[in-house]
Order: structure tokens, then C-alpha cells, then sequence
């Protein structure tokens, strides 16, 4: 299958004067992101895990696996979700969306773009949400006939 043509949609955020293009984040991205949370939370752990085998020791009459299965736990969709919305969640995939049109950009320099000021505009082009929604028009004659009671719509 030839996906050449597949462009994802791309958005403009003016920040300080500097135009930047933002692509749209796409499941790759957020799997990198998941894969990011759980590094960083192993990464925390590793010091988590020798204190409560010390407690355990300690106290005696725990079991320091069924501890440890509290702290090697996954990250679950409520705790992902929360990640996104923190500044470093919405960094981390401003950097991956920037990384499309700015190779070298680093993770540092897409926090630094994030100010409270230019947030929003940042989450709706890394998730943009294409407005379906249409006018219906009508004309004026037709409005005056749904209005009589001759009209089908107009009879109970």
C-alpha cells in the first residue's frame, strides 16, 4: 500500500513574533510518549523498590514481591491522559510534532516555546479537530412553508 500521498495536517503557531509549524501528533507519537512515562517511572522506581525492600526487611512479616508488584505497576489510561495535559506532556509532543519540519530540534527547546500564553494554540495543533459541522441554509420560501400548517412538517 503506497501511503506517499497521506500528509498529515500541519498548523501554524505564531510564538514571540516566530512562525512555527506544528504537525499534527499521530499514534507513533503518542506510543513514544507512553514509552517515555514508563522510562521515567522505571527510572524513579529503581530507588522506590530498595526502600520498600529495606522496609520489608525491617518489619519482618511482609512480603517484599507483593510490594514490589504495587510499584512495577503499568501506566494506566487515567494516568497517561493526566501525563498529556501537564506541561511536560504537551513539550514532549510539541517536540515530536516539531521534529517533522525541525529535524534538530531537542525536547529543551520545544518546552521553552510552551508559555501559558501560547498553550492552547500549541494542544490544537497537536491535536486539531476539524470543524464537521455545517450550516443549513434555508431558503426563505421553504422556512415560510414549514411554518404553515399545510406543510407535513407543520401537522401533529
Amino acid at each position: 500500500m503506497d501511503l506517499s500521498s497521506f500528509k498529515k495536517k500541519e498548523t501554524v503557531v505564531e510564538i514571540a513574533g516566530k512562525e512555527y509549524v506544528f504537525t499534527e501528533v499521530s499514534i507513533n507519537d503518542l506510543i513514544a510518549f507512553k514509552e517515555f512515562l514508563v522510562k521515567k517511572k522505571d527510572e524513579a522506581n529503581v530507588s522506590r523498590r530498595k526502600t520498600l525492600i529495606e522496609i520489608a526487611k525491617q518489619i519482618g512479616n511482609i512480603d517484599p514481591l507483593e510490594l514490589l508488584k504495587l510499584v512495577n505497576s503499568d501506566i494506566s489510561d487515567d494516568e497517561f491522559d493526566a501525563q498529556m495535559a501537564t506541561i511536560e506532556g504537551v513539550g514532549f509532543l510539541a517536540w515530536r510534532s516539531l521534529k517533522y519540519k525541525y529535524d534538530s530540534a531537542s525536547l529543551q527547546q520545544a518546552l521553552d516555546l510552551i508559555t501559558p500564553q501560547y498553550v492552547d494554540q500549541i494542544q490544537n495543533a497537536l491535536f486539531p479537530i476539524e470543524n464537521k459541522k455545517k450550516v443549513l441554509t434555508i431558503p426563505e420560501e421553504t422556512s415560510t412553508m414549514l411554518n404553515e400548517e399545510k406543510s407535513p412538517l407543520g401537522q401533529q
